[in-house]
């Protein structure tokens, strides 16, 4: 979050530009190349010229001709001593004035803060499922990419950190696309039983950043993603847009299907363009006119899971439907605060070094940024403690149950304990308790005991007791027998829960062919 503050500030900047690349860890100040795309008719400066010397001063080291830009304003005709081909030339210059910002990029700003908006209140209401840590991560990764440009020049401070941070957006968003469409809206059955996949996702993508970094210092021919990489990590979408594909169709539940319908349709909408127009024209051709044609649809992916939660609960989230407006706001300024904080101590450590180089700015503002973050940690537990109080009490019956549980022998005790407190903490009405039936088909399942919400009937009724409930109230508690054989191997195979959800208001519909148990 805050490199894409950092960004969004640098790229309001003007800097002063000649148009050549050349790289601050190469010994000398060599000319590596002069992009086509700020070429002048018959440039100045050509690949192999050596500068010796920028505005009447002689700089040895690509760190002393950075420093003498810097000083320099943009339009302006500099004179540059180079070497050529054994002579030494001088040049007149013209810095062209270079900044990220234009009208398109206003698109992008848009994006970036649609997807954080929706990824960030999506993260904040999430128990910390993987998913949902997953698709924050995602919006993340959308956003630095979106504030970032590679095109820029490269021996300034602030270009050398946005375009890194850009590089790994670029690099990491692909592997986060492919692994987050591998476990929702349901976990592949091979992540089950081969869980060494998820982290060989991301070995190409950070070898590819690796050689990025190093490049951008040591290169022959500067930093630049080549088009076999970006082939490889537009198969990394292809990958994931399969993977969304064939989650969808091998959903026998068409009540599943329908509540995932609208982010799988919008997600394809909003990747096939980018893959087609943003990196198969612009990244691999370098033609970016058509650029924003892969851009903006890109909007649908927040914009549908946006509304698949707030209409389905998708992930289990309540977020857009349950969060009120003033927990919202005491969030969004706790983090104000907290980023206030953050960038004033920043500044007072500055000043008490007395030092302005841009790397130990960024340097202290991260570092007192991740001894703060704890801290922001507990404000934020306190505060969704007081607004959402089964989120905390779930966490503390869970710490109750580690302790209590070992010491419950007995088994109708363990029931009580267990039903009574779960009933109170998730506010239902009653709990039942079932266990494999003996001498029957796996996946039939006999009721053990059940228990109800505290103040109605804390006594679990035994099913072999003399004394059972009259049968008009049996019949709307908990049935005897569960008949759940096909569900029974789906949790075998998966070896996670799995949840079944009933909603008064989606009935199934009794013209589709679903099956007994679906029901």
């Amino acid at each position: 979050m805050a490199f894409i503050i950092f960004a969004g500030i640098d790229s309001t900047k003007t800097r002063p530009n000649d148009g050549t690349v050349w790289l601050l860890g190469r010994p000398d100040l060599e000319v590596l190349a002069v992009p086509a795309r700020q070429q002048e008719p018959q440039p100045l400066l050509r690949p192999g010229d050596k500068i010796i010397g920028i505005a009447h001063r002689l700089v040895s080291t690509p760190q002393e001709a950075a420093n003498q830009l810097k000083r320099q304003r943009p339009g302006t005709t500099v004179d540059y001593l180079v070497e050529r081909e054994g002579r030494q030339l001088n040049l007149p210059v013209t810095l062209a004035p270079a900044r990220v910002v234009d009208r398109s990029y206003l698109v992008n700003v848009l994006l970036t803060t649609v997807y954080l908006l929706i990824g960030f209140l999506v993260y904040l209401r999430s128990n910390n499922e993987r998913p949902v840590r997953l698709f924050f991560l995602l919006c993340l990764l959308f956003g630095m990419y979106f504030m970032t440009n590679l095109e820029q020049s490269s021996y300034f401070w602030g270009d050398i950190i946005t375009q890194n941070g850009g590089a790994f957006a670029r690099f990491m968003l692909p592997a986060i696309f492919l692994q987050f469409f591998l476990v929702f809206p349901r976990k592949k059955d091979f992540l089950t039983r081969h869980p060494f996949l998820s982290p060989v996702v991301y070995v190409l993508p950070l070898m590819f950043y690796i050689r990025f970094t190093l490049d951008q210092f040591f290169g022959s021919e500067g930093a630049r993603i080549g088009t076999t990489n970006w082939l490889i990590l537009g198969l990394y979408y292809v990958g994931g847009l399969a993977a969304l594909l064939h989650g969808y169709f091998s959903y026998r539940d068409p009540l599943l299907r329908e509540r995932v319908r609208i982010l799988t349709f919008g997600t394809l909408a909003a990747v096939v363009p980018f893959l087609i127009f943003k990196i198969g024209l612009e990244e691999l051709t370098a033609h970016g006119e058509l650029a924003q044609l892969g851009i903006v649809p890109l909007l649908a992916i927040p914009v549908s899971f946006g509304y698949c939660v707030a209409r389905y609960q998708i992930m289990q989230i309540d977020l857009l439907l349950k969060r009120s407006l003033l927990y919202s706001f005491m969030t969004g300024g706790l983090l104000l605060i907290y980023l206030a904080v953050v960038f004033w101590i920043g500044n007072q450590a500055l000043k008490f070094a007395a030092t302005s180089s841009p790397l130990v700015s960024v340097g202290v503002t991260l570092a007192i940024a991740a001894v703060l973050w704890p801290l922001r940690g507990r404000l934020q537990k306190a505060l969704e403690g007081r607004f959402y109080h089964s989120r905390t009490n779930i966490a503390e019956v869970i710490e109750e149950f580690s302790k209590e549980i070992p010491r419950l022998i007995n088994r109708d005790a363990l029931l009580n304990r267990v039903g009574e407190r779960l009933c109170s903490v998730l506010a239902v009405p009653r709990l039942g308790f079932y266990a494999p039936q003996s001498g029957t088909a796996p996946g039939t399942f006999e009721l053990i005991g059940r228990t109800e919400r505290p103040g109605e009937d804390l006594r679990i009724t035994d099913p072999d007791a003399s004394v059972m409930p009259p049968a008009p109230t049996q019949k709307h508690l908990c049935p005897q027998i569960l008949d759940l054989s096909v569900t029974a191997k789906t949790i075998e195979r998966r070896n996670e829960p799995f949840w079944v959800e009933v909603s008064r208001q989606e009935r199934p519909d009794p013209h589709r062919a679903i099956t007994r148990e679906q029901a």
